[in-house]
Order: C-alpha cells, then sequence, then structure tokens
C-alpha cells in the first residue's frame, strides 16, 4: 500500500553550498526495496519538471528521473555507476563513486547518506554528499 510522505532532498557538490529541496510524495515497501516517488519542478518558473523515483534499501540507492530531465544515478559503497544525463540544457555523461552510504529507518522517518565523487564529462571528480529524509505523514 503507497503511503503519503515528505521528501526533503540535500546535496552538495564540492564546495558549492548545499542546495535543499522538499516535496510531497509517496512511499511503497514491494520486498526487498522501498520506493518513493515525487513529482520535481526543475526550475520554479517553468512548468517543466520530472517524475523521480527512489529505490533503495539498507545497501544502495537508485535515483531514476523521467520527463524534463532523464537519468539513472546508482550509488552503492564502492561501486563505479556510468551513465548520461539529459537536461534542456544540454547532456553530458556522469561517473559516480559512491564511497559511504547509510540507511536508517524509524517509525517517524528513514534517512539516507551517500558521500561520493562524481565527474561529468572529461571534467576531474569533485566530492558530493547527498542526505535523503523520509517523513511519514
Amino acid at each position: 500500500m503507497k503511503q503519503n510522505v515528505r521528501i526533503s532532498v540535500t546535496g552538495q557538490n564540492g564546495a558549492d553550498a548545499p542546495i535543499k529541496t522538499e516535496y510531497d510524495g509517496k512511499l511503497l515497501y514491494k520486498e526487498p526495496y522501498y520506493y518513493a516517488s515525487y513529482e520535481e519542478q526543475m526550475d520554479p518558473d517553468s512548468a517543466e519538471s520530472s517524475h523521480t523515483v527512489l529505490r533503495f534499501d539498507e545497501k544502495s540507492l537508485r535515483v531514476t528521473r523521467r520527463g524534463a530531465v532523464e537519468s539513472v544515478l546508482f550509488y552503492e559503497p564502492g561501486k563505479t555507476w556510468s551513465a548520461p544525463y539529459s537536461t534542456p540544457l544540454m547532456d553530458f555523461s556522469v561517473t559516480l563513486l559512491t564511497t559511504e552510504f547509510s540507511a536508517e529507518h524509524t517509525e517517524k522517518e528513514i534517512r539516507l547518506q551517500v558521500r561520493y565523487r562524481i565527474g561529468f564529462n572529461d571534467a576531474s571528480p569533485t566530492t558530493g554528499n547527498l542526505q535523503i529524509h523520509i517523513y511519514f505523514t
């Protein structure tokens, strides 16, 4: 059964300031994964959006976006993931190496923490941090 949730996503690449966004979404558990989904508005001045699905368990996270942004990013400690990333402005390739991943589940929320190295096209990789909090409503 799908459950209504509030999803908070905070991301930071390199020395950039963290970016925090929040969405209303749905959460479903279908063994062995949780699936959290929400509609992600790309720009406050635009109607363009992407449907985002987070598929995760205690070991990994897959983020799939379809719509204005098209991508599939996979985070699992010690593994490298390379994939295309398409936006309305440009297309590029992404290479991710996940260095840390943790998932905590309580009766009120789920917390995911990811640390990684990310490279775009041929640029030198930078470090990144992703925090996802899913609050049960």
